[in-house]
């Protein structure tokens, strides 16, 4: 399967981000599902929004949409 994720938004309280906005479209060659969500981050993501690169916060996207890092064998 073919996954891709865009970052669309990020929203920040005090230079962090809480939340992002994002995008994700499956393709399994025959088949494409496509995706929009939110996920938050509730105070876990400590670096600073200067700092953060669109991978970081795919990564973090994934994990908070996963249960103990199963997104892992999403892929």
């Amino acid at each position: 399967m073919d996954f891709s994720w865009k970052i669309l938004d990020l929203y920040a309280d005090n230079g962090k981000i809480t939340s992002a906005k994002y995008y994700c479209s499956i393709f399994d060659g025959e088949n494409k599902v496509e995706t929009e969500g939110y996920a938050t981050f509730d105070g876990e993501v400590k670096t600073l929004f200067s700092e953060v690169t669109e991978e970081m916060v795919t990564e973090w996207v994934k994990e908070s949409l996963s249960i103990n890092g199963a997104y892992r064998d999403w892929e």
